[in-house]
């Protein structure tokens, strides 16, 4: 299954969140994005905690994740497969790209960051819609030394750019050369990431 064709009356505002699922989890004792939170799979509840506040979502699978696949068939999200997973997770972004309109904004969601809070995608939005969405935000969590967090709003105009990463960086090289506004957030979900079991 694949992100289908959108129907919208504003394509300006369509926000796709991607979900990033094919990591290899290699620090993670058994299916890292299977991991049950709270009764549903890690890469599931973390999909669905952004669906309400977007217009698709699309998660991104390895190929040979035939259980992942069929339980996001199950809850009835999109995903496409990512072939060159071992690559990094700058494939899996240029991977989902290559799936969605050059018009829609992206919302990148680590799958492995199943616990941030409705009130934070909330802010990130109304945040994005108040720069007309054109910046790229983010959340960060306030310390001595603030922490960059997840997940991150693109504009639509940096696909290109989004398409162009490589390694597994993620978009860190977009995110130095493109200031993000950075949304302060109490929210600990957006640095807790699930790494064992």
């Amino acid at each position: 299954m694949t992100l289908a064709d959108s129907e919208t009356s504003n394509t300006d505002e369509t926000i796709t969140a991607v979900i990033l699922a094919a990591g290899k989890g290699t620090r993670f004792n058994g299916h890292k994005m299977m991991h049950d939170i709270h009764g549903i799979p890690m890469a599931i509840r973390s999909a669905l905690n952004a669906q309400p506040h977007v217009h698709h979502v699309l998660v991104i699978v390895r190929p040979q994740d035939d259980i992942l696949k069929c339980t996001l068939d199950k809850y009835h999200l999109s995903w496409t497969e990512n072939p060159d997973f071992a690559q990094g997770m700058s494939s899996s972004i240029v991977q989902a790209i290559n799936h969605i309109p050059d018009d829609q904004h992206i919302l990148l969601c680590p799958g492995d960051m199943p616990h941030i809070k409705v009130a934070t995608y909330q802010r990130l939005i109304e945040s994005f819609r108040k720069h007309e969405f054109k910046k790229i935000i983010r959340p960060v969590y306030p310390s001595e030394d603030p922490i960059p967090a997840h997940p991150v709003l693109f504009p639509a105009a940096l696909q290109a750019d989004l398409k162009l990463l490589s390694g597994d960086e993620g978009a860190k090289s977009i995110l130095k050369t493109h200031q993000p506004m950075l949304i302060e957030t109490l929210d600990k979900g957006v640095i807790k990431d699930i790494d064992y079991a």
